[in-house]
């Protein structure tokens, strides 16, 4: 049941919910005031916290606490999207060590849920603040090695043997026997 589409149909729908309100972007192209980024940023980010915590807790089960961070972070995605094309936003997700995580994304979704798995298994840090902490800076430095390598020696050559293979392959209208293409 937890692997069903009915079990994060809420996480489904604040991504559409997000959609919807970049789509009515798109169209209208409205202003909004100065202060609206950062308030919808540091109040995504508390809700985060507090689901957080209330999951710490026992108060909220796994699903409840995927479906109550999707709305939050479906509006930080909202926030990239929206934001102006020269903005600071845009500047920092353009620096090199942003965009080295978007390239290796893939390998960090590989390797990040393992690496917390036994790192969690190990109980490395306290649980205090702290040691929230120092598992954040572990599992980051652990991540950042573990997907740099898996990009550098699996990723990167396979998606380089991708595109000289599909560069290769005739066009489904050079076949023979293939339908002349519409115009």
């Amino acid at each position: 049941w937890n692997a069903t589409f009915p079990a994060h149909a809420a996480q489904f729908a604040s991504g559409m919910a997000a959609t919807t309100i970049w789509a009515y972007w798109e169209r209208e192209r409205p202003t909004f005031p100065r202060l609206a980024a950062p308030v919808v940023g540091v109040a995504a980010l508390a809700v985060i916290a507090i689901v957080f915590k209330l999951h710490n807790r026992g108060w909220l089960t796994d699903a409840d606490q995927g479906s109550l961070v999707a709305a939050p972070f479906a509006f930080l995605l909202l926030l990239v999207v929206l934001s102006p094309g020269g903005g600071r936003v845009h500047r920092t997700l353009g620096a090199r060590a942003f965009v080295l995580m978007g390239l290796a994304s893939y390998s960090i979704f590989l390797v990040h849920d393992p690496i917390i798995r036994a790192l969690r298994v190990r109980y490395l840090a306290e649980a205090t603040p702290l040691g929230l902490f120092t598992m954040l800076a572990l599992v980051a430095a652990a991540t950042a090695l573990a997907a740099a390598v898996s990009y550098r020696v699996l990723e990167k050559p396979l998606l380089a043997l991708q595109q000289r293979l599909t560069a290769a392959a005739p066009s489904p209208a050079a076949q023979p026997g293939a339908p002349p293409p519409a115009e």
